[in-house]
């Protein structure tokens, strides 16, 4: 399993899910612990890997390092794609800004979490 050392993660609020899946860390996911369908509201991130049925830490709000789907701009509003990966806001819900950029499909990218808003 892999951990944030020198990722800048600085997560102002984590919080335990169940997971009903295995999810891999740095991605999107429901309060239930699974990926959200693309273009949805997001609990969270993960901050590690789970299986299903385990306790999951999930951070809610924070600049912390997410997977991108596609290629993603510095700077840009993001959205869920599939498996809980992370790209350019298109015409779901604006779920975290980047930080820094991400050079395609599986990179990992610095992104701040926003409050869902509706």
């Amino acid at each position: 399993m892999a951990n944030y050392r020198d990722e800048g993660r600085v997560a102002i609020l984590t919080l335990t899910v169940m997971a009903a899946a295995d999810v891999l860390q740095r991605r999107a996911v429901t309060k239930d612990g699974s990926y959200p369908a693309a273009g949805s509201h997001m609990y969270g991130t993960t901050f590690v890997d789970g299986k299903s049925g385990c306790e999951l830490a999930v951070d809610c709000l924070g600049q912390v390092p997410m997977t991108a789907g596609a290629a993603i701009p510095e700077d840009s509003l993001v959205e869920v794609g599939t498996d809980g990966k992370f790209i350019p806001l298109n015409t779901g819900k604006p779920v975290a800004r980047a930080i820094t950029a991400a050079s395609g499909d599986g990179a990992t990218f610095q992104g701040f979490i926003l409050p869902a808003t509706s």
